[in-house]
């Protein structure tokens, strides 16, 4: 039953990425990216004590290409709140273990709305919530693995709870960039009106 949300959401943004988004090249290479995330979701790689999810590498890399794409001042900006939610991620991580009542309505919802609130508030561009969401959630897995491993002696990168959580981001941010662009398109098509009232 683990991924059922993941394939799920990704089979979804991949349907509306291939027959209703805007014809351009974002549109296949994002379809393209969508389908390799389902394809590839079942293999594992392990070595020894590490163990990572393809998947995981693949979103990771989009994260840090999307966070480069970004220009100027907005990057640099974009890095370092990306740092930030990454160690405020770890440490949410860590309180699984020490303060499990923080927790008491799921680790998904909590984690979602938390981060969603923060980076809605933080960041203003659907690329830029995008990239940090991505690399801070990864950087902040990475960040949390390590300091469990002595503890657990193994190092899991791609847990299913994580890429669950990185989807739900992904399609909350897109479905309200869908929304905010059908309001803006239905604007424009409403006339203003001028009414002329006495001075």
């Amino acid at each position: 039953m683990s991924g059922i949300i993941y394939l799920i959401l990704l089979w979804y943004l991949w349907l509306f990425q291939t027959f209703v988004a805007a014809k351009n090249q974002f549109r296949f290479l994002t379809a393209f990216f969508i389908l390799w995330l389902i394809i590839i979701y079942p293999v594992e790689w392990s070595v020894g004590s590490f163990v990572m999810k393809p998947s995981f590498l693949l979103i990771c890399c989009c994260g840090f290409l999307l966070l480069a794409a970004g220009n100027g001042r907005k990057k640099w900006r974009s890095v370092i709140l990306s740092g930030a939610f990454a160690f405020l991620f770890a440490s949410l991580r860590m309180a699984e273990w020490y303060e499990p009542i923080l927790f008491l309505f799921g680790h998904t919802l909590t984690y979602v709305c938390s981060f969603f609130f923060l980076i809605f508030l933080f960041s203003n561009k659907f690329t830029e919530r995008l990239s940090i969401v991505i690399v801070s959630t990864c950087a902040g897995e990475i960040l949390y693995q390590i300091q469990l491993y002595p503890l657990t002696s193994t190092l899991y990168l791609g847990q299913p709870f994580v890429l669950d959580y990185v989807v739900i981001m992904i399609a909350l941010f897109y479905g309200w960039n869908i929304i905010k662009t059908f309001v803006e398109y239905m604007q424009r098509l409403t006339p203003s009106r001028n009414i002329n009232l006495p001075q």
